[in-house]
C-alpha cells in the first residue's frame, strides 16, 4: 500500500469518526429538545385558553422541532454514505443540511422578532431594522454564503434580544411604585431567561463561525450542535417562563 493510499484511508477514517461524533452530539441535544418541546407544547396549549397569539407561537415551535428532526435524518444519511451504506450524493446531503439549518435560523429569528413586536405593543418601527437584517441574512443563507449569513444572523439576535430586555426593564421601571415584589420577580425571570437563551445561541454560533473560518476539522461537530441549539434556545424561553412564573402582564406573558 502506498503512502498516498494510507493518507487517504486515514483521512476517510477521521471524517467518519467526526461524522459519527457529530451525530452523537446532535442526537443528545435532540433528546433534550424532545423533552423541552413536549413541555413547551403543554404550556402553550394551556395558555391558549387565557392568552391570544399562542397559536402562532405553538406553530413556530412545532416547525422548529420538525426542522431539527429533519436535520437528524440528514446527518444519519450522511453517516450511512460515509460507510458505504447509501448511494446518495454527499454534496446533496450537505446542501440539504445547510438549507435546513438556514430555515431553522429563519424560524427562530422570526419568532424572536415577533416576540419583540408584541412586547413593544405591535410597533412596526421597532422591528423594521431587525426584519431587514433577517431578510438579508436569509438571502445569503439560501445562496449558501454562510459567512455573511452567520454575521447578520448574530447581529439580528443581539439587537432583538437587546430590544426585548430594554422594553421589559423600561416597563418595570415605569411601574416600580405599583408592582409587587412577586411581579418584579417575574420581570427578572423574563429578562434573565431571554438573556441566557440569547447568550446560549450566540456562543454556539460564534464558536462554530470561528472554527469554520480557520478550517478546523471539528467544525462539523459544532455545526451538528448548533443545528439543534437554534431550536432549543427559543423553546427554552417558553418552558422557563411557563414553569417559573405564571402570566402576569402583557410584557411578561408574551416572552
Amino acid at each position: 500500500m502506498s503512502i498516498g493510499q494510507t493518507v487517504v484511508q486515514n483521512e476517510t477514517s477521521s471524517q467518519l469518526w467526526l461524522n459519527i461524533l457529530g451525530i452523537w452530539v446532535a442526537t443528545f441535544l435532540y433528546g433534550v429538545f424532545c423533552v423541552l418541546f413536549g413541555r413547551c407544547v403543554s404550556i402553550l396549549i394551556n395558555r391558549m385558553r387565557q392568552l391570544e397569539r399562542q397559536g402562532i407561537l405553538l406553530g413556530a415551535t412545532i416547525l422548529l422541532f420538525a426542522l431539527s428532526s429533519g436535520q437528524i435524518v440528514v446527518l444519519t444519511i450522511n453517516a450511512a454514505i460515509m460507510v458505504g451504506q447509501s448511494d446518495l450524493n454527499p454534496d446533496q446531503m450537505l446542501n440539504a443540511s445547510v438549507l435546513i439549518y438556514v430555515s431553522s435560523c429563519l424560524c427562530s429569528d422570526a419568532l424572536l422578532i415577533y416576540r419583540c413586536y408584541v412586547i413593544w405593543h405591535e410597533s412596526f418601527y421597532v422591528v423594521a431594522a431587525p426584519l431587514l437584517l433577517l431578510v438579508t441574512a436569509t438571502g445569503f443563507g439560501y445562496v449558501q454564503n454562510l459567512t455573511y449569513f452567520r454575521i447578520l444572523s448574530l447581529i439580528t439576535v443581539f439587537s432583538v434580544t437587546f430590544l426585548i430586555v430594554l422594553r421589559i426593564i423600561w416597563a418595570a421601571r415605569q411601574r416600580r411604585t405599583e408592582i409587587s415584589p412577586l411581579l418584579r420577580h417575574k420581570y427578572a425571570i423574563a429578562c434573565s431567561t431571554i438573556l441566557e437563551s440569547g447568550v446560549l445561541y450566540t456562543v454556539f454560533v460564534s464558536v462554530h463561525f470561528a472554527l469554520f473560518s480557520v478550517g478546523s476539522p471539528i467544525a462539523p461537530i459544532m455545526f451538528s450542535a448548533v443545528s439543534q441549539i437554534v431550536g432549543i434556545a427559543p423553546t427554552l424561553i417558553f418552558v422557563r417562563v411557563g414553569v417559573e412564573a405564571k402570566p402576569a402582564s402583557s410584557v411578561s406573558t408574551n416572552v
